[in-house]
């Protein structure tokens, strides 16, 4: 398979920056002030308990989806680098294909194996 390491690096980085988008995402999620549930017990003036949660959380929820937007536009940035790599290790492949041992590596068609046998 064509590739390098810098590739798979790339591909990782990818996959751990948009596992954090969903972290943030959660957060964000777990510091909403939940407006629809009411509490039992004395009346309270529920209008005022609600603005001043959301007051309280609205900047959390901002810098969680902020976050979340940085590392979406991280994510999307380190796949393109991947498939940049990708695409030039294809063509650097198509252009010099391996010969059998001649590069030390064993080339291996899909009909043909190492040990003489067909599949």
């Amino acid at each position: 398979m064509a590739g390098s390491r810098s590739t798979l690096d790339t591909l990782a980085s990818a996959v751990s920056t948009a596992s954090l988008v969903s972290t943030h995402l959660a957060r964000a999620i777990a510091v909403n002030p939940l407006d629809g549930m009411s509490h039992p017990g004395p009346a309270v003036d529920e209008d005022a308990i609600r603005r001043t949660r959301r007051a309280d959380t609205q900047n959390d929820i901002a810098d969680c989806l902020s976050e979340a937007l940085m590392d979406l536009d991280l994510t999307a940035t380190c796949c393109s680098y991947a498939v940049g790599g990708i695409a030039r290790d294809l063509a650097q492949t198509a252009r010099s294909p391996r010969q059998p041992g001649g590069d030390g590596g064993t080339y291996v068609t899909p009909h043909h194996r190492p040990n003489g046998r067909t599949s």
